[in-house]
């Protein structure tokens, strides 16, 4: 924000000098000319400057020259680290400019000094005037999640944490290699791997010592698939269901009633899904759905269900277009949803409460579906839009592909990635994460922190998951780990970002 007057001793730029030439009633010579330096006015916005942006002050009447581009009078400190900040000095007009010879980081403090100044009417600067300006905030202010220590360069395909205390978790690789902590995530141990078992996703932990996943597993002379269980922290790792030859790309465990419920989803012909029930120490059972056309040009997404295990959602795409399911009976049979004009690929589900599940897919799409009725909204506030520049011909777009949300419904994370494609460079891709605490109705851009590109710069991620406490965790790509603490901090503070 501009400012014309400025008392340091409320945090604002103080000037001097004004009361130099005062005089005496009617002594004073009305034919003498006024020699009063002149008030300064900061034309900058004190607390949002650019990185590299001009520090500007207005000077009615000019300043004498020689005083003005002195770097000795005008003197800029980074609070943060204590330095001076390098910079040119000009005068445009009757403004003095200060430009930094190179960006600032983010939320940066700097000090200013003005002294020693003479204007251009020979009246001079009495008491020097100093203040502080914060240089802007980066795109994404909230940098609330940390990494953990990863234990592999694997994709990582699920992570997850007990509800109490958040210190024993589990991490799954794609290919079949489970990791523990005891520790919140500081360090993990390989604890399980078996060659003959891949292709492994949808991790869900109960309690400290036991995991559910779905994977592959050599059947004769190929694959099967079937859900996995390991009951003794990580050590070994059973088939407690029977096996399907259908590719089993995702599911989601819930314990309820002392039995963990599930749904499973891939690809065999077309988009398929199934139901899983324990039952006890002789496993349980894989149930195909039914309901689901049988097109081999539906390429499965996500499977999600409820957590009262009443309802389920499966999406998927047909060519650019997307398909979604929904099931009121825990999954056992489906029925398609009637999808909005311009619904694009459908790659990801989740859950916000019983009832209410968010679609997701390709083109920054995410929508709030009735699983009950079928009715659909789409969701834009907050959420990144792709993009075209019609200068360059770079290309941004956004795809997403889980969501999990907190036992009350409303705070909730949905992760994927960005692909930013320019003619004649390479693709570059990342991760995305948003936040929401209004049910999925509004996001907000989240960062890790220590990550490249002030907190942007992290591998895709492929799976969240949300405690009762608050604690949630991601995992992705290149072994990406990351958690965030209940009590976050939910803005980056001034002085956190030390490089430009």
């Amino acid at each position: 924000m501009k400012r014309k007057f400025w008392r340091a001793r409320r945090g604002a730029f103080a000037g001097g000098g004004m009361l130099a030439a005062a005089m005496l009633g009617c002594d004073k010579d009305p034919s003498r000319p006024d020699v009063t330096f002149p008030a300064a006015t900061l034309l900058s916005d004190s607390t949002n400057l650019g990185r590299q942006e001009a520090i500007r002050f207005h000077f009615p009447g000019g300043l004498d020259a020689a005083s003005a581009l002195d770097p000795a009078n005008f003197v800029v400190i980074n609070q943060c680290n204590g330095l001076r900040v390098p910079g040119a000095l000009r005068i445009a007009g009757d403004t003095l400019v200060f430009t930094p010879s190179q960006a600032l980081p983010f939320l940066t403090r700097l000090g200013v000094r003005i002294q020693n100044l003479q204007a251009a009417n020979g009246s001079q600067l009495t008491q020097p005037i100093t203040g502080t300006l914060i240089t802007e905030a980066p795109p994404v202010a909230d940098a609330s999640w940390s990494l953990l220590n990863s234990p592999t360069n694997d994709l990582l395909s699920g992570a997850d944490f007990a509800s109490a205390g958040g210190q024993i978790g589990y991490a799954l690789s794609n290919g079949g290699g489970l990791y523990r902590t005891d520790n919140g995530g500081r360090t993990y141990a390989a604890v399980f791997k078996n060659v003959d078992i891949s292709s492994t996703t949808g991790l869900d932990q109960f309690g400290t010592d036991s995991v559910f996943f779905v994977g592959a597993t050599r059947s004769g002379t190929g694959f099967a698939f079937g859900v996995f269980r390991s009951a003794n922290r990580g050590l070994t790792a059973d088939l407690v269901s029977n096996l399907d030859a259908t590719n089993l790309f995702a599911a989601q465990f819930v314990s309820i009633g002392g039995l963990v419920r599930g749904v499973a989803g891939g690809q065999s012909g077309g988009a398929r899904a199934f139901t899983y029930l324990s039952s006890g120490t002789s496993g349980g059972a894989l149930t195909p759905a039914t309901g689901i056309v049988a097109d081999p040009s539906t390429i499965f997404g996500d499977i999600a269900l409820s957590r009262d295990t009443t309802r389920a959602v499966l999406v998927a795409r047909n060519g650019s277009s997307g398909v979604a399911y929904r099931s009121t009976d825990g999954g056992r049979t489906y029925a398609a949803f009637t999808l909005l004009a311009n619904t694009f690929g459908l790659r990801g589900t989740g859950f916000v409460d019983n009832t209410t599940a968010l679609l997701l897919g390709d083109s920054s799409g995410i929508y709030r579906a009735d699983v009950t009725t079928g009715a659909i909204t789409k969701v834009t506030a907050g959420v990144p839009a792709g993009s075209v520049s019609p200068t360059t011909g770079e290309a941004l777009s956004y795809t997403f592909r889980r969501a999990r949300f907190e036992s009350g419904g409303q705070v909730g994370y949905v992760v994927g990635s960005f692909l930013r494609q320019r003619p004649g460079s390479a693709d570059q891709s990342g991760g995305v994460i948003l936040r929401t605490t209004d049910g999925g109705r509004t996001f907000t851009r989240q960062a890790i922190q220590g990550t490249p590109d002030n907190g942007l710069g992290f591998p895709i991620v492929v799976d969240v998951e949300v405690k009762t406490s608050g604690l949630a965790v991601l995992s992705g790509v290149s072994g990406l780990l990351a958690a965030r603490q209940p009590n976050a901090p939910t803005q980056i503070a001034v002085c956190s970002l030390t490089q430009p």
